[in-house]
C-alpha cells in the first residue's frame, strides 16, 4: 500500500517537473502573483460550507468580546451598566470593529479565513496579486449588504464570481492539494 502512494506521488512530481502544485500557477516565477486563468474556481456550495465555518468561528470570538466588555463595564459601573451594555454606542461600535477586523486581517495577511483553510480556498486581486487591506475591506462591506442575492451571480458568470467579487475585484480560487515531496525517496 505504501509503494503504491509513493508511486503516485513521484508520478504527481514528474508531472509537475518537480515543482509544488502551488507554483504550477505562479506567473513569471513570482510566488506572490498567480495566474487566475488556470485557477480553478470553487462553487457556491464549497464558499457557502466555508462561510459557515467562518461564522461559528466569528460567533466565539464575539462572544470573547462580549465577555471583556461585559467584565470591563461591571468594573467601572455595577451591575446597572452590565444590563444596559447592549444599549452601549462604544459596545456596538467594538462588535462591529471586531466583525471587520476578523475578516480584514486574515484576508489581507493570508488571503484565506480558517474556514477557507479547511475547504482550501483562497482569495486574490483580479490581477493575481494578494488583497490589501483597503480591497478586504471593500469586499467585506459589499459581502455583508449583497449576501443571498450577490451569491445569485455565481450562476450568471462564467468565473463563479459573486456580485461582491465582481464589483470588489477579488477572485476566489480553490487550492491544489500540497504533495508532500520530503516522503519520495529519488
Amino acid at each position: 500500500m505504501q509503494d503504491s502512494s509513493l508511486y503516485h506521488l513521484k508520478k504527481e512530481k514528474e508531472r509537475l517537473h518537480g515543482r509544488s502544485p502551488l507554483e504550477t500557477i505562479a506567473v513569471n516565477n513570482n510566488p506572490h502573483r498567480v495566474n487566475l486563468n488556470v485557477a480553478v474556481r470553487p462553487r457556491l456550495g464549497r464558499r457557502i460550507m466555508a462561510g459557515f465555518y467562518d461564522l461559528l468561528l466569528l460567533l466565539g470570538v464575539l462572544f470573547i468580546v462580549t465577555l471583556i466588555c461585559s467584565f470591563i463595564s461591571f468594573q467601572i459601573g455595577g451591575k446597572i451598566a452590565l444590563e444596559s451594555l447592549p444599549e452601549q454606542w462604544w459596545f456596538k461600535v467594538i462588535l462591529i470593529g471586531s466583525i471587520f477586523g476578523f475578516f480584514t486581517l486574515f484576508w489581507t495577511y493570508s488571503g484565506q479565513t480558517l474556514g477557507m483553510v479547511a475547504w482550501r480556498l483562497q482569495l486574490y486581486r483580479d490581477d493575481g496579486y494578494s488583497l490589501t487591506f483597503i480591497d478586504s475591506f471593500i469586499r467585506l462591506f459589499l459581502l455583508i449588504f449583497t449576501f443571498w442575492f450577490g451569491f445569485l451571480w455565481v450562476f450568471k458568470n462564467d468565473n463563479k464570481k459573486a456580485l461582491h467579487d465582481i464589483i470588489s475585484k477579488t477572485s476566489p480560487v480553490i487550492q491544489s492539494r500540497r504533495i508532500h515531496t520530503e516522503t519520495i525517496q529519488d
